[in-house]
Order: structure tokens, then sequence, then C-alpha cells
């Protein structure tokens, strides 16, 4: 099955020669976990768009900096990308930016919300599984997030699956063919410390960024969601589903 990254986000140097760029680290999430992917990566904020929604099997949008409001000549253009690959039920998964793009695109509405960061350790709750989450209604899970940015407003076909009180609209399903995340399961606690880090006092205020750090002691379920991510693909995988 091949999985085409849309990256949408860029590292800077430090970050991206220690850990390589955004696509690197889901390839690092996602291989290895029983579905052999093949990767193909298209820096589209740089204006590298696939030819076709068809050229993969399925679409992977990364997170990034840059607002799903924000007027970027590229945004537009991945918006249409959404509407088109979602009309021929192509399978597309979206964390953290590609989670509120998909949403915009689709008739939902991103904001920067009032509540300030997300950063660090969150925790979220099951509201419904979808059929490739493991886990009961109502079950926790932790994973690492960086946004201010939030889905306000949830598309009509859209399904909430998992909610936090500072982030009701975390994850959503539309139908079984995207599934979408607003945390980050690529970002391992080392990486989160260092992006918290190399943005204190830039875009995190230092108290923001120190508990942020601080909550870097407790223990994250990315795993779990890459399991996820990879049962959602798996249901799609004409090889496997032959």
């Amino acid at each position: 099955m091949k999985l085409g990254i849309l990256e949408t986000g860029k590292m800077t140097p430090d970050l991206e020669a220690k850990y390589g760029a955004y696509p690197d680290m889901f390839v690092r999430l996602l291989g290895n976990r029983g579905l052999h992917l093949e990767f193909d990566f298209f820096p589209i904020l740089d204006d590298f768009f696939p030819d076709t929604v068809s050229q993969c099997d399925a679409w992977l949008i990364t997170g990034s900096r840059h607002g799903a409001y924000d007027e970027l000549p590229w945004i537009p253009r991945l918006e249409e990308f959404i509407r088109a690959a979602a009309a021929e039920k192509i399978p597309m998964v979206g964390i953290c930016f590609g989670h509120q793009i998909i949403a915009q695109a689709l008739g939902g509405r991103v904001i920067k919300s009032e509540k300030g960061w997300g950063l660090g350790v969150n925790y979220y709750k099951i509201k419904k599984p979808a059929p490739w989450m493991s886990g009961t209604i109502d079950s926790e899970i932790a994973i690492n997030a960086v946004h201010q940015d939030q889905v306000v407003e949830i598309p009509e076909e859209a399904e909430l699956l998992v909610s936090s009180e500072f982030c009701p609209n975390a994850m959503l399903a539309y139908g079984d063919s995207i599934f979408t995340v607003q945390p980050h399961p690529e970002f391992d606690h080392e990486f989160q410390a260092d992006l918290i880090n190399a943005r204190r006092g830039i875009a995190f205020e230092d108290h923001i960024a120190d508990k942020g750090i601080e909550s870097l002691s407790q223990p994250i379920e990315n795993h779990t969601v890459a399991d996820w991510i990879v049962d959602f693909l798996r249901q799609h995988d004409r090889s496997v589903n032959a």
C-alpha cells in the first residue's frame, strides 16, 4: 500500500538534523506495524502537489505551524485536493493541522482558540470508538499535543471519536474513509522537549513552556494511536482484503 505524505510544515534545521523531517517521523511511527507500507513525500507548502488524488492508495496530511485560515496559496489548493479525495473515497489521515484543514475543507470551522496552547501531554477520552480503534467508551489515552488552533464546528458528515475538556473535537471520522487526530502521535518525549525549548520565548512564554516540559514526566500511548492509524489503513489495503 502506498501512503502519500503531504508535508505542510518544516522543522528548524537543528531539529531536522536530529530527527529528520516530519514525514520521516511518520515512517518511523507507522512502519513495521504489520502492514506493508510504501511512502511517498510531497512538500505541498513548496507547491509540490501530487498529480492526482489517485496517485497513492491513501494520504496523510502532517502538522504545520500555519493555520488552516492563513491566506497562503497552497491552502486552497490543498482544500480542493481534500474534497476531491473525499469524493472518491480515497482514505485520508490528518494529524494536527491535517485534522483541522480536512475539517475546514469539508465544511467545519477552525479558529485560534481563546483557551491558548495545548502543550505537552494531554489526556483524551474515547467517546465512540471506530471499528479500527481498540478501547472502550470513556477509556483515557495520553498523547503529546502542540496546538492553539482547534476545530470548533465539525462537518455534518463527521463523527466525534475522542474528546477532552480542552479540545472537545480531538479525533474525527468521516465514514470509513477519513480519520483525523488533533494531537501528535509521532512526537515522543525527547522530540517534544526539544521542540518546546526551541520555541521557548518565541511561540511559548516561559511559564507555558515549563508546564509543557513538566508534563513529559507522564507516559504517552503513541503506539496505540499508531495501531489505530495502521488498522484504519489496513481496511483499505487491496492486497490484504483481496
